[in-house]
């Protein structure tokens, strides 16, 4: 949605730092995804780990693809720059976090990202503590916004409103037709609002957050944090 403004340009989940090449727009940012492919620090022989099954995977990819074998191996690549790094980097870094229910999150990184329950629950875990640390940060202290997934689909237009006036950013009615443009979205007319949580007392009832006080408390430290 905010790709669609005419001031910003997004690039979607590029982990080689293309968002500081991109020219002519009020504000460039990447879409990353915590913790997968962006954490606050990189384990740096994981990263070249990464970087060698990509190498292999772009090698091969035309000799499998004419004998139509699949990969033998997968990764999933790092971003070139850990989070601490992009703070470091980035004088005017702003960063914007999508808060959801955990069991929409990891229903979501099971059926989409083909992972198992172990790793769902995972992501989902270090993602809620990454943002707690970074709410934390004093650094960041008015550049950064935690974003409610169910707010965004009950009433985009007001959300979307937030997030552009923290950006500094002139209106764009462009945005709310941002959705259009995203491949799951592909055959709505709106935003589907059928996709909001059930609420927080629902998400309390989670195990991850039952047996997990401390988790707990940082998952409900987000959620009144966010617009």
């Amino acid at each position: 949605m905010l790709g669609c403004h005419r001031d910003v340009a997004i690039l979607n989940e590029d982990p080689n730092c293309s968002e500081f090449g991109v020219l002519s727009k009020k504000v460039s940012g990447n879409k990353l995804c915590v913790p997968n492919q962006i954490e606050m620090i990189h384990d740096w022989k994981m990263f070249m780990v990464d970087r060698l099954i990509k190498s292999y995977l772009d090698c091969t990819y035309p000799i499998r693809r004419r004998l139509d074998i699949n990969a033998l191996v997968s990764g999933e690549l790092k971003a070139r720059y850990s989070i601490t790094d992009y703070i470091t980097k980035l004088d005017n870094l702003h960063i914007l976090a999508l808060i959801r229910s955990p069991e929409d999150v990891i229903r979501s990184i099971k059926a989409r990202g083909l992972q198992g329950e172990k790793a769902a629950r995972y992501r989902w875990r270090r993602a809620t503590e990454i943002l707690y640390e970074l709410y934390l940060t004093e650094d960041l202290v008015g550049r950064l916004a935690f974003i409610h997934f169910d707010r965004l689909v009950s009433d985009p237009e007001v959300v979307m409103g937030k997030i552009m006036s923290r950006l500094d950013l002139e209106h764009d009615e462009a945005v709310m037709r941002g959705y259009l443009h995203t491949p799951q979205y592909h055959g709505y007319d709106k935003i589907d609002s059928s996709k909001k949580g059930w609420g927080l007392d629902s998400d309390l009832q989670h195990s991850l957050l039952r047996t997990d006080k401390e988790l707990s408390r940082k998952y409900e430290c987000l959620l009144r944090e966010s617009l």
